[in-house]
């Protein structure tokens, strides 16, 4: 992608390489000393850099407790004005594609100095945290600390000791391998974030579950498959404690004055809360609210009424699409969708450039320099510029997904499949198919008859025999052809679905035209161009 840097000047990797691998004796002393501590790590199991750890200090279900985040001290190695930093300024952040990764920083730093390895000593940022019994954050603290990993683990290792340990307690092995102390870290960390979890819950934090692709490489680095990744238990406990983490710092730059960077996601504008408001209604959810405001208490209870519905992953998609797009801005007016009232991101400078500039703020803070107005147009500036890179990879990443995806579905052109309809606008229907998880489009000129388009209730319905197509729908599909330059999958039905119901009043569409597509399919129901996991 020409707009992003593929490989690092000489300069930044001369002056990575510069970097001793071992860590002084004055700045392990200057440090709080954490290398007594069961910190673990729990990534991807293909995951290059480890760059977040955690530890939890608890005394039990009824009883507060203490759980420490750890995040590499990527500032201590990257200091302003280097060339390091100049890097990692064009970039903004790191991009990942199917196979391969653009980093933001040089793999000396990312992979090695900043990579938080078992039975080495690493520098870190560290918040630690008080956890009260209802799940709510307490008191938080920073510290400049040095750690020394006790195990690095995959969600799926993380994932598979808690299955055991509702058959092996804690005085046996179990299946997993990992020590008594380990295993005991792990459930200690799942009951504290499942505190936290019910707490946002509570406070009507909005939280999307939506399936996110992964694409299946064969030998020769090739797209062959295209699934939904598994979201388990793992992947839930550590995202929750890096949410308090990054709430948690929020809080304590911004009581310190200190400029930085925050995570802003504002309230849907009007129009946008009535048709999602439309849409709800016309699927059956709030019931009994028929005119209450939609505000985010109402919108997380119709994603908790949405659970275990067919159209779960629509709704949800629809309720994204809603959203404005976070960004990041030097000063904090919340975060509409977690509900919180600061929020930034502070937990990956390996691949953030925000996240970097968190930490330099943090170390101001624990120095006890005061914040200047140099500091706050630079906030300004890298807010402005990230918010900016941060697109770029978007759109970078969605692209080699639809990449992948038309690179395995030309291998099945003539084959057929089951799917969903996952979004309806007056120019046809989006299908999301069971397996590979990849979406096409019916055109409406491939459906017999006039249909009448149904915005309220996202549905095309058929004159005269009231047959319509609905989200939600079950169907079976055809693969007619595939357009990489456009990144199209062009479907057709083999099995209609049999519902009839009275046409409304709509406007009659077909056949379809390039400017009705290109305006309905903002309104087509589901998601189109807005960010997934990890981009709160």
């Amino acid at each position: 992608h020409r707009r992003l840097p593929m490989t690092f000047s000489q300069a930044a990797v001369d002056e990575a390489d510069s970097i001793p691998e071992r860590i002084g004796q004055a700045e392990l002393t200057r440090r709080v000393d954490l290398r007594d501590r069961c910190f673990i790590t729990i990534d991807p199991e293909t995951a290059r850099d480890h760059d977040d750890a955690v530890f939890v200090e608890t005394a039990g279900p009824s009883a507060s407790s203490r759980i420490w985040v750890a995040i590499a001290d990527v500032s201590h190695f990257v200091e302003p004005g280097s060339e390091l930093d100049r890097q990692a300024w064009l970039r903004g952040n790191s991009v990942y594609f199917p196979g391969r990764s653009i980093p933001m920083l040089p793999e000396r730093i990312s992979s090695d100095l900043c990579s938080l390895r078992p039975d080495v000593d690493r520098l870190v940022i560290a918040i630690e945290m008080e956890i009260g019994p209802d799940g709510k954050v307490g008191v938080s603290r920073l510290h400049e600390g040095v750690i020394r990993s006790r195990r690095r683990l995959s969600y799926a290792q993380a994932a598979r000791s808690l299955s055991d340990a509702e058959v092996a307690q804690a005085s046996s092995d179990d299946r997993s391998g990992l020590d008594r102390e380990v295993r005991a870290q792990i459930r200690s960390l799942d009951e504290v974030t499942g505190r936290m979890a019910r707490r946002r819950r509570d406070d009507r934090s909005i939280d999307f579950d939506l399936p996110q692709p992964e694409v299946i490489l064969d030998r020769a680095g090739r797209p062959k498959d295209i699934r939904r990744a598994a979201i388990g238990p793992a992947h839930r406990m550590v995202e929750e404690a890096m949410l308090a983490a990054n709430q948690a710092v929020a809080r304590v730059l911004q009581e310190s004055g200190q400029a930085t960077v925050f995570r802003i996601h504002e309230p849907p504008g009007v129009e946008d809360l009535r048709e999602l408001a439309d849409f709800y209604r016309g699927i059956g959810l709030l019931r009994g609210r028929q005119n209450a405001p939609l505000d985010r208490a109402a919108i997380a209870r119709a994603l908790r009424e949405a659970s275990g519905r067919p159209d779960e992953a629509v709704i949800h998609y629809s309720t994204l699409r809603a959203m404005k797009q976070a960004r990041y801005a030097s000063d904090s007016s919340g975060h509409f969708a977690l509900g919180f009232d600061a929020y930034l991101h502070f937990t990956s400078p390996i691949r953030r450039y925000a996240d970097l500039v968190a930490h330099r703020a943090v170390r101001r803070m624990l120095s006890g320099l005061a914040g200047s107005q140099e500091t706050a147009e630079w906030a300004d500036r890298v807010a402005i510029r990230t918010s900016a890179r941060e697109r770029v990879a978007v759109a970078a990443e969605r692209e080699m997904i639809d990449l992948a995806r038309c690179a395995v579905m030309s291998e099945r052109v003539g084959d057929r499949f089951e799917g969903t309809v996952t979004g309806v606008a007056s120019h046809g229907l989006y299908i999301t198919l069971d397996a590979p998880f990849v979406e096409g489009m019916v055109r409406i000129s491939r459906l017999t008859g006039f249909f009448d388009y149904d915005p309220i209730r996202h549905r095309l319905v058929a004159q005269g025999s009231g047959l319509q197509y609905r989200i939600g729908d079950r169907v079976k599909v055809e693969v007619i052809s595939v357009n990489s330059l456009r990144g199209w999958v062009d479907l057709d039905l083999v099995v209609e679905p049999q519902t009839k119901t009275t046409p409304p009043q709509g406007k009659s569409v077909r056949p379809e035209t390039k400017r009705s597509a290109k305006r309905d399919r903002a309104s087509a129901g589901v998601k189109r161009g807005r960010q997934r996991r990890g981009r709160r």
